[in-house]
């Protein structure tokens, strides 16, 4: 059996598209071939109408620094790092000088709701203050599109609603958010779910 078998899938700027599915259904195969992390065996994924899998592999690690930013269950902060220093991380390895790197980072705290957050070390956050400054770092750099899997299986109900409120305001800011989930309140935020089980594509419905 495929991990992702049979998946036809379109998505646009500005949509909140839930893959709802128990664990095992495909979800984070599918994420990570929209990433260009993992290649299809058959068929092709079109990012801006560029085919990842004609791609050399330092343009789909270019698409990932640039346009595609990816959030996990897992945050994956530096603990030794400010939240402004891990935000501003991905931009200072493209190149940018820190300066200039620690200054969109305060932007984009503010925009994931942690202005003057930007000096507490990791372990002084909360889990859902961690998971805005993963979020915050997937957006550095102007990347418009999210990828996240499972970003609130580690938070409470009240931190999980909160992380799918902020995942919807980016989604009405023009962003396209995808995300992979088995949480329900997943599709109270979506403008779109998608249900998988076993590689596959049950069913799609437009929810508001």
């Amino acid at each position: 059996m495929n991990a992702v078998d049979n998946v036809d899938m379109a998505a646009k700027p500005g949509e909140f598209i839930c893959l709802f599915g128990h664990s095992g259904s495909g979800k984070t195969t599918f994420l990570n071939l929209m990433a260009g992390i993992d290649l299809p065996t058959s068929g092709s994924i079109v990012v801006d109408g560029e085919p990842l899998g004609d791609m050399a592999e330092d343009d789909r690690i270019r698409l990932r620094r640039e346009t595609i930013g990816m959030v996990h269950q897992t945050d994956f902060l530096i603990e030794e790092f400010t939240a402004a220093e891990n935000v501003a991380l991905p931009l200072e390895a493209r190149g940018f000088p820190a300066n200039d790197a620690l200054a969109e980072s305060a932007v984009l705290l503010e925009r994931v709701g942690l202005e003057g957050y930007g000096g507490r070390l990791p372990r002084q956050l909360s889990g859902g203050q961690r998971q805005r400054v993963g979020i915050a770092r997937a957006l550095t750099g102007g990347r418009r599109i999210l990828l996240a899997d499972e970003p609130t299986g580690a938070l409470d109900s009240k931190n999980a609603a909160s992380i799918f409120g902020l995942l919807r305001d980016l989604c009405e800011e023009g962003a396209l958010v995808i995300v992979a989930s088995h949480d329900p309140m997943c599709r109270e935020y979506a403008t779109r779910l998608v249900e998988m089980l076993d590689g596959r594509v049950l069913g799609s419905a437009v929810l508001c």
